[in-house]
């Protein structure tokens, strides 16, 4: 049994090895196309914090939120995007896939098929998103906070990928949605980049409950302002909570798309 399992690992990390190569073969075949997305996600996210710098010009706090805080949360959130994106770049077109039949191809080859999806595209605009959020949290990030940090990182990957993958698989349950998962992911997006201490009352709750984007980015930036084991504990549990879901909500909708591409080629 432990044989097996350590087989199926030293076989994903294979795959995943052998995607980098690749991806990064194409990325240097097409390096000015790689650059200018690069920069041009870096220029959109300077864009946003100069929105950010000159609205703190005129109003030094936001609920005791300040310009450093928006930082951080940028950091947090162009990080964990930018590696989500960069690691599991497919997920934003998992509707498409199912909606077009393309998943056919994942499901003939003996390997994992949501991890085999993921994985198998890099979105390289995501370069530029991660580049910023490096520099962003080179500057403010306290030597003493980094591993804190870095791990809260890995934390918002996680969550972003997950969104992806979950609204992604909408287009099992309801068929072409292409537009409304992204509308569901961009609403996550959209989101996580906002101080979470704006928001109050049912707003809140939906926040962290119905769309939880304040996990993303709003609770590891109080963290680090503020350390609570129990809020660290318990944005660790609703992470795996998530990462679960995500699994089981695309594995229970691949069994409905198995049964309707058969349908579908006896058409």
């Amino acid at each position: 049994m432990a044989d097996n399992i350590l087989s199926e690992i030293k076989s994903n990390f294979s795959m995943i090895k052998q995607y980098w190569i690749i991806n990064a073969k194409t990325a240097i075949e097409y390096k000015g196309s790689f650059i200018l997305q690069t920069i041009t996600m870096f220029l959109n996210d300077l864009l946003w914090i100069t929105f950010w710098w000159l609205f703190f010009g005129r109003f030094p706090l936001i609920n005791d939120w300040t310009y450093n805080d928006i930082l951080l949360l940028w950091a947090f959130g162009s990080i964990g995007f930018g590696l989500s994106g960069t690691f599991f770049g497919n997920k934003m077109n998992i509707s498409e896939l199912i909606a077009e039949g393309k998943m056919d191809y994942y499901l003939t080859l003996p390997k994992n098929v949501l991890l085999h999806t993921l994985i198998s595209k890099v979105n390289w605009f995501a370069c530029g998103d991660i580049l910023f959020g490096v520099i962003i949290g080179g500057l403010i990030i306290k030597p003493e906070q980094l591993p804190l940090a870095l791990f809260l990182m890995i934390l918002s990957t996680a969550l972003f990928t997950v969104f992806g993958i979950i609204s992604g698989s909408l287009a099992f349950f309801i068929g072409n949605s292409q537009r409304i998962s992204k509308t569901v992911y961009d609403c996550v997006v959209g989101l996580s980049i906002y101080p979470t201490n704006i928001y109050d009352g049912f707003a809140r709750f939906i926040l962290f409950v119905i769309i939880p984007a304040g996990l993303v980015t709003g609770v590891p930036v109080e963290l680090m302002r503020n350390f609570n084991i129990d809020q660290l504990i318990l944005m660790i549990t609703v992470t795996i909570v998530f990462v679960i879901i995500a699994i089981l909500f695309f594995y229970a909708g691949l069994k409905k798309y198995e049964s309707g591409n058969q349908i579908y080629v006896n058409a």
